[in-house]
């Protein structure tokens, strides 16, 4: 997580300078590299997609358009996520039910 957890020991913090968008920020995580490293690559594919197909250049007008993209994948994910779920739930009765039955 990026932001600073009080419970978080600050021996898990790592402190690194990363690039997005041709931007220099330092940042402190205790997420593990590998997803840090993914989370920084779709940022900066994402914003420059954005950049190339509206043709805004402006840096804060496409780091706010792919933070509203971003933030409608996240609510799809959600309802599919809830949806499978339900799925789950449906899967597990039936299962039982048959169990039960024999």
């Amino acid at each position: 997580m990026l932001l600073l957890n009080k419970s978080i020991e600050m021996s898990e913090l790592k402190k690194q300078t990363i690039t997005i968008f041709d931007d220099f920020y330092t940042i402190v995580s205790d997420e593990p590299e590998n997803i840090f490293s993914q989370a920084i690559d779709y940022t900066n594919d994402l914003m420059s997609s954005i950049s190339l197909q509206s043709k805004i250049t402006d840096k804060k007008k496409v780091a706010v358009l792919s933070a509203l993209q971003m933030a409608i994948q996240i609510q799809k994910f959600e309802e599919r996520l809830a949806v499978l779920k339900s799925k789950e739930k449906d899967l597990i009765a039936s299962v039982n039910q048959c169990l039960g039955s024999s």
